[in-house]
């Protein structure tokens, strides 16, 4: 599992190909040091937990399987939420105050930029929430600058699993 989540990780970052064989090697000649611990859920069977420290951050995803087959991100750092991880994506971290919602909707939807799901990620004891937005293309840098400009928005990224 540890390789498989290397391959993944290194894949979008080098231009050397990354595969079972070679993808521990490569995070090595990188600098990156890899751990696994083994620890048991309250909440789920099974759920795998990846962290990456970079420069004194800390950031952490936690997956799951439903049934036999459904993949689902349960945690991204403290927030909780239950995402399907496949598809474009932004996501936006912001605070947690009526009108955020809807004022991102909106500015998507002038832009005609299509919503085919949403998550929203409460953070464990904050006042901060997570927007997961599936949308079905990629979303131009023009739209992503006037939603980090948007109030109550502390960041936005873009990203496609």
């Amino acid at each position: 599992m540890t390789t498989a989540i290397l391959k993944g990780f290194l894949t979008p970052m080098v231009q050397d190909t990354v595969n079972f064989v070679n993808a521990t090697l490569l995070a090595g000649e990188r600098g990156i040091r890899v751990a696994e611990a083994r620890a048991r859920s309250d909440e789920y069977v099974n759920l795998l937990t990846v962290k990456a420290v970079a420069n004194g951050t800390v950031n952490s995803v936690a997956g799951t399987i439903f049934g036999r087959k459904e993949l689902r991100v349960v945690k991204i750092n403290n927030f909780r939420l239950e995402l399907a991880p496949q598809g474009k994506f932004i996501v936006i971290h912001n605070n947690d105050k009526p009108g955020a919602i809807g004022s991102i909707g909106t500015l998507l939807g002038t832009h005609q930029v299509n919503i085919s799901q949403m998550r929203v990620g409460q953070q464990e004891d904050g006042d901060k929430t997570m927007i997961y937005f599936r949308t079905d293309n990629p979303i131009p840098d023009p739209v992503m600058q006037e939603l980090r400009r948007l109030p109550l928005i502390i960041d936005v990224m873009a990203f496609e699993l």
